[in-house]
Parts: C-alpha cells; structure tokens; sequence
C-alpha cells in the first residue's frame, strides 16, 4: 500500500487531475474512474493558462475508485492500475496497485501482472489515446456536460 498526494476543492472535496499528454519522445498521463471502470464528472475544467500535458480535469474521488498511471516511451508503454482504498484528511489518499502493464526494452510485450479486469478497457484505451496526443490540452475520460 503506498499514498499519493490529492487536491481538494474549496468545499473540502477530494480530487485527483486527470493530466498528461505526448511529448516529442515521451508521454504520460493520469486517468480516473469509478469502481465500475466508468468515467466521473469533473469539478473542474482547465480552460486557460499553460495546459500541454498538464492538469486538465479535477475529478472527485470516493473510496474503491481507481487512478491509471500511464508512461510511453521507446521502450514501449507501462500502466499501473491503483484502487483507492482510503482519503485521509491531510491531502493524501492510501492507494493499492491492483495490476501493472509492462513492456520491455525490447518492445516485447510482457503483459499484465495479474488477470487483467475488462472493465479497465475503456480507460485504458482513452489513456492510451491521450498519451498520443501531442501536447493535449483537454481532458479524455469525463463525463461531458455543464459543470
């Protein structure tokens, strides 16, 4: 079990951005939904300001929601898949990495840790298309309408 730091709202809400994007040899991105693989709502929007590959969606979380951590380089592509187990009140939350996807130098593809869950495919692919995305300035795995 490991922690990470959040954000919250002015209303003590927490969050978690959704951010990243493709550089000219690299990309990352941090992606958010529910405990049933669905995107979330977000509170925020960046709408202005510096946002290649930044902070783009500030999105509420509860307990058994998950963050995607997602890395690309020449390497080929890792993503670690973490369930939020506990908010605590001093701006972190206790997350458990519940799979992990690793390719090698090599490019060989060596798969998933553990027994991959299909309802992360959607996320997942939305990542992998923010992290082609050169320069991204807009959030890929909300839920869109007024906020």
């Amino acid at each position: 079990m490991s922690e990470i730091i959040i954000e919250r709202t002015k209303s003590n809400i927490p969050c978690i951005w959704e951010s990243g994007g493709a550089y000219t040899n690299t990309a990352n991105c941090v992606m958010v939904c529910n405990m049933y693989g669905n995107p979330k709502k977000p509170v925020y929007i960046t709408k202005h300001g510096p946002r290649a590959c930044g902070d783009h969606a500030l999105i509420p979380i509860r307990e058994n929601d998950y963050t995607i951590s997602m890395t690309k380089d020449r390497y080929g592509m890792n993503a670690s898949i973490y369930k939020i187990i506990k908010i605590n009140d001093n701006n972190t939350c206790e997350v458990e990495r519940i799979n992990q996807y690793i390719e090698d130098e090599d490019n060989e593809i060596r798969g998933w840790t553990e027994e991959y869950d299909p309802m992360f495919d959607n996320v997942i692919q939305a990542g992998k298309e923010k992290m082609n995305d050169y320069h991204c300035r807009n959030p890929y795995y909300i839920i869109e309408g007024e906020i």
